[in-house]
């Protein structure tokens, strides 16, 4: 999926006028990213410039894809993505795709009039999970097309009411427009008026020309309110119409990622001046909106393993996991300055739980993470080697344990890291490694 973001610094190159999804009449960068279902992760990101609009970008992306070495993939695209040439280029690649039919097209107009009132009130048909009904037709999307695709099309009540009243309702705003310029000089041009209405004009195209009424076009007007609930998702393989809007709404992930990147970690807006800046802060947005979809993954399972509702946001999260200190004691050791909650509507031991945090605690507490030594030290057990003495340079994100060798970086296994020691025999050695902080060891 993809998203843009406003930026009015003038220095940068692919800031563009394009399709904004806020307008605030500034510039756009466009920003698109791959999110694998699967696994619940970002894959990878790209930026271009905000003029060009998603249809034409996908087969750029795509072949990215296949350059990150990704094999054996499915696309899920939103309907913006829609086009003969991308379905196209999608065989050609041998990908398999879910997209969501674009608009009322004449294909699917006929597709819905034929299945409809076959399958709506039909109870073998309905899909509860999502409140809709839906049925499966194969057929051809396009006469160039060599095979045949799976047409998943579907009915929602709720669906129907909202669309038919938005009908209504842009038929009213029009009808009430046109009467306001009746018996004026006045040509309508544009909005869609002559879709809907058929114009009256006295002495059309000469001097003494006057729009006289419009009359509604009650044929066409009846067509579009009877297609009002119903919407089509294409597939490339064989699938019942559940699945295929299981995947689908699948997707809804993108947009979380999207509002959790704009809304929770303040990256509405770029702030920066130069294209190298804007290039460097979406890949630590990137970065860190791979932490934060892991924070939500985490807390999601945590709650579907509690079975019930789970009051715990991801900023909540963080805020927990704040709370789990060490500190540095007289004896250069580090420990726990207090216990994490062991109640089971303990928030500090949920918070552990959904983000990791329960692997060091529960190291720490059978001893495979030792009081680590600051400095030159001989620690008892925590470090083999055959110097005497052995000097640590103690840095975050790493821990070490009893038996690791006494020479590199050391680190836990399973990948739950408190501390990196870098492990050396001389004083010189530590200085060499660590330069620019030597004179704080």
């Amino acid at each position: 999926d993809s998203t843009n973001k406003n930026c009015q610094a003038g220095d940068i190159d692919f800031v563009e006028y394009g399709h904004p999804k806020e307008d605030t009449g500034a510039p756009v960068i466009n920003y698109s990213v791959a999110y694998d279902r699967n696994n619940a992760k970002p894959l990878y990101y790209e930026d271009y410039p905000g003029s060009i609009v998603d249809v034409s970008q996908l087969q750029y992306m795509l072949e990215k894809a296949g350059g990150y070495g990704y094999k054996n993939v499915g696309f899920i695209l939103d309907r913006g993505y829609f086009s003969k040439e991308n379905i196209h280029y999608m065989d050609k690649c041998g990908y398999e795709f879910v997209i969501m039919m674009k608009g009322m097209k004449e294909l699917v107009k006929s597709l819905v009039l034929e299945v409809k009132g076959t399958f709506e009130e039909d109870r073998r048909y309905s899909i509860r999970d999502y409140k809709v009904s839906g049925i499966t037709v194969k057929k051809q999307l396009y006469p160039s097309d060599e095979k045949e695709r799976y047409f998943h099309i579907f009915y929602n009540d709720r669906k129907r009411s909202s669309e038919h009243e938005a009908i209504e309702a842009k038929i009213d705003r029009m009808a009430e427009c046109l009467h306001k310029h009746e018996g004026t000089k006045y040509e309508i041009k544009g909005g869609g008026f002559a879709k809907y209405f058929d114009l009256i004009y006295y002495n059309k195209g000469k001097k003494d020309e006057k729009f006289m009424y419009g009359r509604e076009l009650c044929d066409v007007i009846n067509e579009e309110i009877r297609l009002c609930g119903y919407f089509v998702i294409i597939t490339s393989e064989k699938m019942t119409a559940a699945q295929a809007l299981e995947l689908y709404k699948s997707r809804d992930v993108s947009e979380k990622l999207f509002r959790g990147d704009k809304s929770y970690l303040g990256n509405k807006s770029f702030r920066v001046h130069t294209s190298e800046s804007v290039h460097a802060k979406i890949f630590i947005e990137f970065v860190a909106l791979i932490i934060r979809s892991r924070f939500y993954t985490c807390l999601k399972e945590q709650m579907q393993k509690n079975g019930k509702k789970n009051y715990m946001t991801v900023p909540a999260a963080i805020r927990e996991l704040e709370k789990i200190e060490l500190i540095r004691q007289s004896d250069r050791g580090y420990r726990m300055d207090h216990a994490v909650s062991d109640g089971g509507s303990g928030t500090e031991k949920r918070s552990a739980l959904c983000a990791g945090a329960a692997a060091f605690v529960t190291a720490h507490r059978t001893g495979m993470v030792p009081a680590l030594p600051f400095g030159r030290n001989r620690p008892a057990g925590g470090i083999s080697g055959d110097a005497a003495d052995v000097c640590c340079v103690l840095r975050p994100t790493g821990y070490l344990r009893a038996g690791q060798p006494s020479a590199g970086t050391a680190s836990g296994t399973g990948g739950e890291k408190l501390w990196t020691v870098s492990c050396c025999r001389r004083k010189s050695d530590i200085r060499a490694a660590n330069t620019d902080k030597g004179r704080n060891l």
